[in-house]
């Protein structure tokens, strides 16, 4: 009978909630949700029953839906009380008077800038990771390089290039009638196949993303049923990664083993993250600001490492994602699980209509959307600390292209003749 009202309690927002868009947080991030968490609990059970009772994994599973469940009561209440009368006029109008000037040369600079900035990660990793004999330990090796982890943040800006110039693209056809270039596309192949020689698989998913969300949003809506056979395609294209990368490894013999370990990892790390703090002082908050500390001189160990020693567990990996769930109640316990998920997610849904809505929707408040949905998904298996400074990144980034075309026009409007402000 508990099984059965878990498994109602993971479908019933998927069923629940009006599918209007695949992008909506209600659907994406519920769906990556059950499938990397979610399901732990229940594989676990039926594949592994010894393991699950010598834990406290009935426990952990009470966390999951107590997290879960209030994820989805941010969702409703967003949709209940942010709606469309609440985008302000100046968001309309900045919609609605939108020039595209300058964001294609901003988006190959960045795209430029990116490459640059991959060519020097592998040259000071001495090769490319992914191509090692042994893939996850030459990953690992090339992270610990001094400054590795800035030099690849740098080489991401190749990735927001893609998406700022694909929406532009997109937003251009829609608009004028033209056939978008067959250039973002063969850029996009190329910048998703080069980041996933650093050993990573999600650079590759999230470019993947950024380009169909662009046409999503200005060329042709795209369906749900495409929408879960992209994710199905996904999911096995994670798990043959994952063997190609770490191919001597037991979790990785088979694809049925590698997809078993794929939705089991997430929960077996929230298990032991619970054991290691539940008799533990609680952290109120002092987590989130470990990764942006590590800029400072001198060793600063990140989060994700810190959970790592902590717990005990002993891989040849980076470190050990402990989920929202688990990051929230090593900062404020129970209480803080079910009330940090309900904020986060009244939060990105709010954000969501603010972006996407038809009278407020730009290239820019999608590319925006979308930078931040992948943040906030990444948050849902690593925690709301190891994704603080991917949050900071994306903020300098926006902020970086705005200043940037505020510049260009400058310049533009000055060669022109025309007064600086007919930018706006």
């Amino acid at each position: 009978m508990a099984t059965f009202l878990y498994c109602l309690c993971l479908i019933a927002p998927l069923l629940l909630f009006k599918k209007r868009d695949i992008f909506q947080p209600e659907m994406i991030v519920n769906a990556y949700f059950v499938v990397f968490i979610g399901i732990g609990p229940l594989a676990m059970q039926a594949f592994a029953p010894s393991l699950y009772l010598s834990g406290n994994y009935d426990f952990v599973l009470q966390l999951i839906s107590l997290g879960y469940i209030s994820l989805n009561a941010g969702f409703l209440l967003s949709k209940l009380t942010f709606n469309s009368s609440m985008i302000s006029g100046a968001a309309q109008k900045r919609a609605a008077t939108f020039k595209p000037t300058g964001y294609r040369s901003i988006a190959k600079l960045l795209i430029g800038i990116g490459t640059v900035f991959l060519l020097l990660f592998f040259l000071r990793a001495g090769g490319i990771p992914l191509l090692a004999t042994n893939k996850e330990a030459a990953r690992t090796a090339a992270l610990e390089n001094s400054g590795a982890g800035y030099i690849l943040w740098l080489a991401t800006l190749s990735m927001t290039g893609i998406l700022l110039y694909a929406a532009i693209e997109y937003w251009n056809s829609k608009k004028y009638g033209t056939s978008p270039s067959t250039w973002i596309i063969i850029s996009g192949i190329f910048v998703g196949i080069a980041l996933a020689g650093t050993g990573s698989r999600r650079y590759t998913f999230w470019t993947l993303i950024y380009i169909l969300s662009s046409f999503h949003y200005f060329r042709k809506e795209i369906s749900f049923k495409y929408f879960i056979a992209f994710g199905l395609l996904a999911f096995l294209g994670v798990n043959l990664f994952e063997m190609y990368r770490n191919a001597g490894s037991d979790t990785t013999t088979s694809l049925l083993t590698a997809s078993y370990y794929r939705v089991i990892v997430y929960f077996n790390n929230l298990e032991a993250t619970f054991s290691a703090f539940q008799s533990a002082e609680l952290m109120y908050g002092k987590t989130f600001f470990m990764d942006i500390l590590t800029v400072l001189p001198g060793k600063q160990v990140d989060f994700q490492s810190w959970i790592k020693e902590v717990t005990g567990m002993e891989f040849e990996g980076f470190g050990v994602p402990p989920t929202i769930v688990g990051d929230l109640y090593i900062n404020f316990g129970i209480p803080g699980v079910a009330l940090g998920c309900f904020v986060f997610a009244y939060l990105l849904r709010s954000y969501y209509l603010r972006s996407t809505h038809p009278t407020s929707r730009s290239p820019i408040t999608i590319v925006s959307y979308i930078m931040i949905l992948e943040v906030a998904i990444r948050t849902l298996t690593s925690g709301i600390s190891a994704q603080a400074m991917g949050a900071l990144w994306v903020f300098i980034v926006l902020a970086s292209i705005k200043i940037s075309r505020k510049i260009f026009f400058s310049a533009s409007n000055q060669k022109s003749g025309l007064p600086s402000f007919s930018a706006y």
